[in-house]
């Protein structure tokens, strides 16, 4: 039997799409088929395809732009701790006296117990003792010529003590100035309290108060000084006996002289001392303003005749 032939078909079926706004299809004719798609379905999902992208990007872009800030948020703070904190410790060693850091490096009395004998222990002992003594001798020495120099770098003290506009009281006058090098860590006000300062050359132990200033914490002390202050001295004139102004009580009056010009006479005369019959009074009873007559002090004093 002769084999079979099979005529294989001239072309696979074929389709194509074209734009029109039907959705209905026909026969090519050729064993093709033609399908009409409406266009705005390929533009609608090329405009769908077109927007995911977008959005994709943007979201992509605002992520990376975020990260960036956080990363860059992160170096400056770590840059700015690892300054602060060389900065404290720095103050820290240049706060610490040379005397105490030399001792702990090298340790309290460190001894060479080498000799065999014990003459030769003791001597040794004796002179590490001297050593000692002289480079103690040798640091304070050289820490007066630095006082007398000015302050050190890193160390605590006061700038130079400036006198008030007007005096405190009779040959009285206060000083202010500020504490400066105190660390942050430290208690300011403790140390204001325990410093000492120069004025008219004497050495005053502490202030005679201490305030903080806000708001950043620095700290002022105040010292009044009632000693080397011309300016605020005045003198009584004569002091006359004006009699008995009640039982008990004789009044004596005087005028006060030598008020500089712009002071308080209410401050100087309510704190001049005065000398009556042979007694110091630290002040008067009262004082009393006359005008162009001038600033009276009255004395009220106990007078048993009277």
């Amino acid at each position: 039997m002769p084999p079979k032939s099979f005529t294989p078909e001239s072309s696979p079926s074929s389709y194509s799409f074209h734009g029109s706004n039907s959705s209905h299809s026909q026969d090519s004719g050729s064993g093709g088929r033609t399908y009409h798609v409406p266009n705005y379905a390929t533009s609608y999902a090329n405009e769908k395809s077109n927007l995911i992208s977008v959005t994709f990007g943007g979201d992509k872009g605002t992520s990376r732009g975020a990260i960036a800030v956080v990363v860059v948020f992160l170096l400056v703070t770590a840059v700015s701790l690892s300054m602060f904190t060389w900065s404290c410790s720095q103050s820290m060693i240049q706060s610490i006296s040379p005397g105490f850091l030399e001792r702990s490096v090298q340790g309290p009395g460190v001894l060479d117990w080498s000799p065999t004998s014990d003459q030769e222990a003791r001597a040794t002992i004796l002179g590490q003792a001297d050593s000692d003594v002289s480079k103690s001798e040798g640091i304070a020495a050289e820490l007066q010529v630095q006082e007398n120099k000015g302050p050190r770098v890193g160390s605590i003290y006061w700038d130079k003590p400036q006198a008030g506009a007007h005096c405190h009281g009779f040959g009285t006058r206060e000083y202010a100035a500020k504490l400066r090098n105190v660390p942050f860590y430290a208690n300011g006000m403790r140390i204001c309290e325990e410093t000492e300062v120069s004025i008219h050359g004497v050495v005053l132990p502490r202030p005679t108060r201490c305030e903080r200033r806000w708001p950043f914490g620095g700290i002022d002390g105040y010292w009044v000084v009632d000693f080397d202050e011309p300016n605020c001295l005045a003198s009584w004139g004569k002091i006359r006996d004006k009699g008995c102004v009640s039982q008990g009580s004789r009044r004596f009056q005087s005028r006060l002289w030598g008020i500089k010009n712009g002071e308080d006479w209410m401050t100087l005369c309510s704190t001049a001392p005065a000398d009556i019959a042979g007694k110091v009074i630290e002040k008067p009873t009262f004082c009393d303003d006359q005008g162009i007559w001038g600033i009276y002090g009255i004395w009220d004093l106990d007078d048993p005749s009277c």
